[in-house]
């Protein structure tokens, strides 16, 4: 099972959808950027953190391409064409979201407001 850290007003919020998106078993600790156990994970203090194994990933981009990589789910195999296409479209959309919404995509403004997320899924 994943850990997922970081509040809901964050990135973590993309995680949290695409776990729930691909009906993976996780855990939530909603803990705020830069809070102590956050540091512990990212020297960044930056969230979402995903724990694995007891390793911390971070980065919500780098987090879903690991995801949808490990569970071969809503993602084309890597090396092809098609994922290049997509890697390409989702540092594009990243990078315009930064550009426009700051830290908080529409997108995300959208999740909280409609489907709000659980503090831990089992399928």
């Amino acid at each position: 099972m994943y850990t997922v850290v970081g509040t809901t007003k964050t990135r973590t919020a993309r995680v949290l959808w695409m776990l729930e998106e691909m009906g993976v078993a996780y855990t939530h600790e909603p803990i705020p950027p830069h809070g102590s156990r956050v540091a512990e994970l990212n020297p960044s203090g930056k969230v979402p953190v995903l724990i694995v194994d007891d390793t911390a990933i971070s980065d919500s981009v780098a987090i879903m391409t690991f995801l949808a990589d490990r569970h071969g789910d809503l993602t084309y195999a890597a090396g092809t064409i098609e994922r290049a296409k997509q890697d390409s479209l989702t540092q594009m959309i990243n990078d315009e979201q930064m550009r426009y919404y700051g830290q908080q995509p529409a997108t995300v403004s959208f999740f909280h407001q409609t489907a709000g997320c659980r503090k831990s899924r089992t399928p």
